[in-house]
This record gives structure tokens, C-alpha cells and sequence, in this order.
């Protein structure tokens, strides 16, 4: 499994952020960070990650895919918990 990073700035207003969260939960253990931040435990690579959720922004976003290798938080004990920090 990888723990992977999940950022992304959607710059149209109407932008479908359901339909782009509901596939991220979809990746696998999804916790919601940051404003726009997830942690996912996922079979996944960041690049396979990537193809998953492009569907789901437009050509002006921005989306971010980081294999997670170390991390410390504040204030995210339920990530550090399940996702094994």
C-alpha cells in the first residue's frame, strides 16, 4: 500500500468538488488534512493516482500526487493513526 498526498487548487467557481472528492475516497483510507489536502492509503501509484482523478478537474486546475516516504503532523491525529505515524 502507499500513502499518498492528494493536493489540488480547482479555479473555476462551479467546479465539481463532490464528484472529485467522492473519487478520492474512492483510492482507498482517505482523510481530509488540509483545506484541499488529503492522505490516502491506496494500492495506487502517484501516477495511476493521478489518471484516476483527472477525470475530475479541468485543464486549468492544478492537482498534486506525492508518495508520502516520512511525515509529522499537528492537529491531524486521526491521519497519524490510521495511516500508520
Amino acid at each position: 500500500m502507499n500513502r499518498l498526498l492528494v493536493s489540488y487548487d480547482l479555479h473555476r467557481p462551479e467546479q465539481d468538488y463532490p464528484g472529485l472528492i467522492k473519487a478520492i475516497k474512492a483510492l482507498g483510507a482517505a482523510y481530509h488534512i488540509l483545506y484541499s489536502g488529503w492522505a490516502v492509503l491506496t494500492p495506487h501509484t502517484c501516477r495511476e493516482t493521478r489518471d484516476l482523478l483527472k477525470p475530475h478537474v479541468d485543464s486549468n486546475d492544478k492537482l498534486l500526487v506525492v508518495l508520502i516516504a516520512d511525515w509529522a503532523t499537528l492537529g491531524i491525529a486521526d491521519a497519524n493513526t490510521q495511516l500508520g505515524n
